[in-house]
């Protein structure tokens, strides 16, 4: 049977044959995020995910007994430009809808994530003065900023680990 192969029917017999391997994910450690975790640990605080819902994450700070708010920042984004609102960046207005929290809440603990390197420096601004608005003196920021010249085309999403 001999004359039936060829090195082209054996590479695409391999290729149906190939098992997809798992990505296995990043861990990475991060001191400033343990010392924020230290920081709170048996205090009530209230805080601030702007990543989108990871169910792990919220087990994790559901330990801290947080008052935990999830507000999708990057989705936000994402949906305002799939409707083709006009304007070089998303003002003031854009964020105070976005955050729609009742106007008294206090944040101690803001989550960004890598999300701030999708915010163009006058967001950025914008956005700031908004947070200030609904957190006190003393409350965190924890963030990731990127460095490289390039960044990937949406944030990672992040899961806290013990």
């Amino acid at each position: 049977m001999a004359w039936f192969s060829s090195a082209r029917s054996a590479t695409v017999r391999k290729e149906q044959t190939r098992v997809p391997t798992a990505v296995e994910p990043v861990v990475r450690r991060s001191l400033a995020l343990a010392a924020l975790f230290e920081a709170i640990r048996g205090r009530k605080v209230t805080v601030l995910d702007l990543g989108s819902a990871v169910g792990s994450n919220v087990e994790f700070l559901s330990r801290y007994g947080c008052k935990l708010y999830i507000e999708d920042l990057y989705a936000a984004l994402a949906s305002r430009v799939a409707t083709g609102e006009e304007g070089d960046a998303a003002g003031p207005e854009f964020f105070t809808e976005f955050l729609s929290v009742p106007e008294g809440t206090r944040f101690d603990v803001v989550l960004a994530w890598d999300l701030f390197n999708y915010l163009r420096r006058k967001e950025l601004g914008f956005f700031g003065e908004l947070l200030r608005r609904y957190t006190e003196p003393g409350a965190m920021t924890f963030a990731l900023m990127s460095y490289h010249k390039q960044i990937p085309a949406q944030p990672y999403r992040f899961k806290i680990q013990d």
